[in-house]
C-alpha cells in the first residue's frame, strides 16, 4: 500500500456537528447528537451520519418552599455548642441521596460524612470559630449528591464566637472575690511588706 496514498485518504474534516434538544419541562432532559462524517477518497466521497441520544442528568432539588438545609442554633461558642444542622425535603430520581457538610478553618478544609442510613442527613458538632472580620460568622456549605454524582450546594450561615463563657465565669468569680473578701482572709502587699487581714 502506498504510505502517501493512505495519509491522504485517512484524513478527514467534521464539517457539520449539531445538537437537538427536545422541548421539555420535565427534569432530565433528552438530547439528540447527530455526527455526520464525509470522507473523500480520490474521486469518490464516503459519507455516514450517526445519531444519538442522551439523558442529561438533574441535581437533587428541593420539593417546596420550606425545604432546604438549616442550623439550630443559629449562633454559638466553638468547643462549647453542638450546633445541629439538618437538610430536609430534597429529593432526586437517582437515589440514594449523599450529603456532605464542609466548612473551612484556619487548618483547612473540612469534610463531614454522617453515617449512612437514618440520619444521614443531619450533622451534630462543635464549629470552630467564625470569621472575626465578619462578625464571627461561619459559613457551611451542604453538598447535596445524588447516586450518579450530580449535586446542589445549599449554604447555612451560623454565628461561631470564641469560647469564653468559661473564662466570663472564672473573672466573675474572681471580681466578686476582690469587691467581698472572704471572713478571716488575707491580703499581701508586696510594697509595704505587711500582710492585712479582713474581719
Amino acid at each position: 500500500m502506498n504510505s502517501r496514498w493512505w495519509r491522504k485518504s485517512s484524513t478527514f474534516v467534521v464539517k457539520d456537528f449539531s445538537s437537538d434538544v427536545y422541548p421539555s419541562k420535565t427534569r432530565n432532559p433528552h438530547y439528540k447528537i447527530r455526527a455526520v462524517i464525509a470522507i473523500r477518497v480520490q474521486n469518490e466521497v464516503i459519507k455516514e451520519e450517526y445519531d444519538e441520544k442522551i439523558i442529561l442528568n438533574s441535581p437533587p432539588f428541593i420539593t417546596d418552599r420550606n425545604s432546604g438545609c438549616f442550623v439550630t442554633p443559629n449562633e454559638g461558642y466553638a468547643v462549647e455548642t453542638i450546633f445541629n444542622i439538618s437538610c430536609l425535603g430534597w429529593s432526586d430520581e437517582d437515589e440514594p441521596l449523599n450529603y456532605e457538610f464542609r466548612y473551612n478553618t484556619s487548618d483547612g478544609l473540612i469534610i463531614n460524612y454522617p453515617n449512612v442510613g437514618t440520619g444521614k442527613n443531619t450533622l451534630s458538632t462543635n464549629l470552630p470559630v467564625g470569621n472575626k472580620a465578619d462578625n464571627f460568622e461561619l459559613r457551611v456549605d451542604v453538598y447535596v449528591k445524588d447516586s450518579l454524582g450530580d449535586l446542589t450546594i445549599s449554604s447555612v450561615a451560623v454565628k461561631v464566637g470564641w469560647e469564653f463563657s468559661a473564662i466570663k465565669r472564672t473573672a466573675g468569680a474572681v471580681t466578686a472575690q476582690i469587691a467581698r473578701p472572704a471572713k478571716n482572709a488575707f491580703l499581701y502587699s508586696s510594697l509595704g511588706k505587711s500582710y492585712c487581714r479582713y474581719l
